[in-house]
């Protein structure tokens, strides 16, 4: 099933991490985030911890810009789950 898949690619993300490749796991957190948004877009507890993710691994890779536009949208979720 598709969450499945999306769980595969995290782990694999998470696999990199360990391993010290970030921005290849910047890769698979990516492609689980892009099943997650277009399959389950109400989850925001996954969403928001992929977004947190990808965030810090592009601002520790020193790719500024695509770090704030993770937490944008982690902000987002935020304020919409905050005011519902």
């Amino acid at each position: 099933d598709i969450s499945e898949l999306s769980d595969l690619y995290y782990n694999i993300g998470t696999y990199y991490v360990h391993r010290g490749d970030s921005l290849k796991a910047a890769f698979f957190y990516e492609k689980s985030l892009e099943i997650l948004e277009k399959n389950e877009p109400q989850d925001y507890s996954d969403i928001s911890l992929l977004y947190q993710i990808l965030g810090s691994i592009y601002y520790l890779n020193g790719q500024g810009t695509q770090a704030l536009h993770f937490w944008e949208k982690l902000s987002a979720i935020a304020e919409r789950t905050t005011l519902d």
